[in-house]
């Protein structure tokens, strides 16, 4: 996606404005900044009556404007800091919850689309006489497959249990494969 271009500001004009009758001369400059609905939608557009301009509600307006966009910001970022984090114990229950709702799961937890790709692949570079298969032929490859991935995994955590260790390392694994299938 491209950078956005920063929007361009327009200068502030001036303009006179002949005040009371016609037989005046007198003259004042007014000043008045150029209002756009697009920069600032929410913005309260600026009163053309002459006792607004006299009073000076404008500028007061447009002051108003710039302290309430800032008030919304530091809103946004204080509610961003109250945030409380989660203790410890509730990340733990949370986590239980989750294996919990796994293990009552009866779904396959690989995708099918990208197994089956997969599957494809590597028969292919097998043999090419295999091109096609039933559903429930992947279906059973995959369901041996996670059974397969899920007795590793869990050899392997017994493993790092056994090292009084709680996080699954790779030499855990290695040792799972030499112990397994003695390669």
């Amino acid at each position: 996606m491209p950078p956005r271009k920063p929007i361009e500001r327009r200068s502030v004009t001036t303009r006179s404005i002949a005040r009371g009758t016609l037989g005046e001369a007198s003259d004042s400059e007014v000043s008045t900044q150029p209002y756009s609905h697009i920069d600032n939608p929410y913005a309260i557009p600026p009163s053309t009556s002459r006792q607004a301009l006299e009073r000076g509600d404008l500028v007061l307006r447009e002051v108003q404007n710039e302290q309430s966009e800032r008030q919304e910001a530091q809103l946004a970022l204080r509610g961003a800091a109250r945030r409380k984090q989660k203790s410890y114990r509730q990340r733990q229950i949370a986590d239980l919850r989750k294996m919990l709702k796994l293990q009552k799961n009866t779904k396959l937890q690989i995708p099918r689309a990208p197994f089956a790709r997969l599957v494809r692949e590597i028969t292919m570079e097998m043999s090419q006489d295999v091109t096609h298969y039933t559903t429930t032929a992947l279906e059973a490859i995959q369901e041996a497959t996670e059974m397969f991935l899920t007795q590793i995994l869990q050899d392997a955590y017994m493993l790092t249990l056994h090292r009084r260790c709680v996080t699954l390392s790779a030499s855990d694994m290695v040792l799972i494969r030499s112990l397994k299938f003695n390669l």
